[in-house]
C-alpha cells in the first residue's frame, strides 16, 4: 500500500458568528514546518445572501467574472465594485459564489493579514480580537453603503427589516418572532 504524500502541514481554526445581521467566519492558518514570514495568517470573511439585499441590488453582489486564466482560475474585479469598497484590512483579496445552481445564492468575500506591514509588524503578534475588530469595521461599512440590506436573526437564520428586530448588546440582531420563538421553546420547556 502507498503511503499519502504530505505535501504542506497545514493547521486551521474557524470562529463564525453574525454581527449586525451578517454572518462572518475568521480563521487562522498556521504552517508550523513553514519559515514564511507571513505564519500564521489570519482572514475574516463576510457572507450575504440574496435573500438579504434589496431588489435590484444582487448584481452589486454577484459580479461578473473579470477574467479566466489559463489554468481555469475565474477572478473577479474589486476596485470600484460594493464588496471592493468595504472597509477591508488591505482591500478585498477572497471572493467566492455559492449557489450557482439555480438555488438560494449567496458570496463569500474576504481578505488577509498577510501584507508587508503585517510582516514589519510581526504577524505573530496578531490577536484574534484585532481580527474581530477589524471585522466588525468592515460590516459597519457594508451597513452604512447599502443601508437597505435585510438582517439575518441569530436564531432563526431569517431575515427581517432592522425594524423588525433589535440588535443585542452583543451586535447580533434577534428578530421579534426569533425572540416570540425562543419564548415559545422555554416555556414548552418548562412544562416537561
Amino acid at each position: 500500500m502507498a503511503e499519502a504524500y504530505l505535501s504542506e502541514h497545514v493547521t486551521s481554526e474557524e470562529w463564525r458568528g453574525d454581527y449586525l445581521g451578517i454572518r462572518w467566519s475568521v480563521r487562522r492558518w498556521d504552517h508550523p514546518d513553514s519559515e514564511s514570514p507571513f505564519n500564521p495568517t489570519w482572514n475574516f470573511y463576510l457572507w450575504v445572501s440574496e435573500q438579504q439585499v434589496p431588489e435590484g441590488c444582487w448584481p452589486a453582489y454577484w459580479l461578473e467574472p473579470e477574467r479566466v486564466d489559463e489554468m481555469g482560475r475565474v477572478f473577479y474585479p474589486d476596485q470600484g465594485t460594493l464588496l471592493g469598497e468595504l472597509e477591508w484590512h488591505g482591500g478585498m483579496t477572497y471572493y467566492e459564489k455559492h449557489g450557482l445552481d439555480g438555488g438560494a445564492q449567496r458570496v463569500e468575500a474576504g481578505c488577509d493579514y498577510a501584507h508587508l506591514w503585517n510582516v514589519e509588524r510581526g504577524v505573530s503578534t496578531i490577536t484574534f480580537e484585532e481580527v474581530l475588530y477589524d471585522l466588525q469595521r468592515c460590516i459597519e461599512s457594508l451597513r452604512e453603503r447599502e443601508p437597505g440590506l435585510l438582517w439575518r436573526c441569530r436564531y432563526n437564520g431569517r431575515y427581517y427589516e432592522e425594524g423588525e428586530g433589535e440588535v443585542e448588546a452583543s451586535g447580533t440582531f434577534l428578530s421579534h418572532e426569533g425572540a416570540e420563538e425562543i419564548a415559545k421553546w422555554r416555556d414548552k420547556e418548562a412544562d416537561k
